[in-house]
């Protein structure tokens, strides 16, 4: 029960570096999501449902998987008003960010800066 403690308590962790890490260098982030690959929330900032918010982002990265057929990385889904990037934290683990963005510069600098702070942290 110990080690399960120690789990826990390094997960909270991550997910508050991570937190803090990506609203530091992206403050016009719009909703801020980490959560399973299988859909549960694990941690969200966001006005919307945190369990429909974590089921439509599991449903667009487990299709963009489909698509491409191979794992991927990370994924821009792009329109006039905004962006919505998800990225892969770890084999279990899907980060998504929406920011009120669609200029492929600015896109891609976003996504340096969330591949540096996952490489800080986890």
């Amino acid at each position: 029960s110990l080690r399960i403690s120690a789990f826990v308590e390094t997960s909270d962790i991550l997910r508050e570096e991570i937190f803090k890490g990506l609203k530091r260098a992206i403050p016009n982030t719009l909703v801020l999501a980490i959560i399973t690959k299988d859909g549960l929330p694990i941690k969200i900032q966001s006005t919307m449902s945190e369990p429909i918010l974590s089921a439509m982002v599991a449903a667009l990265y487990n299709l963009c998987g489909v698509l491409l057929e191979s794992g991927m990385e990370c994924s821009i889904i792009g329109g006039e008003n905004g962006s919505v990037i998800i990225h892969d934290l770890d084999e279990n683990r899907v980060l998504a960010i929406a920011v009120p963005e669609s200029d492929e510069r600015k896109l891609g600098s976003y996504i340096e800066k969330i591949k540096t702070i996952i490489l800080k942290v986890i």
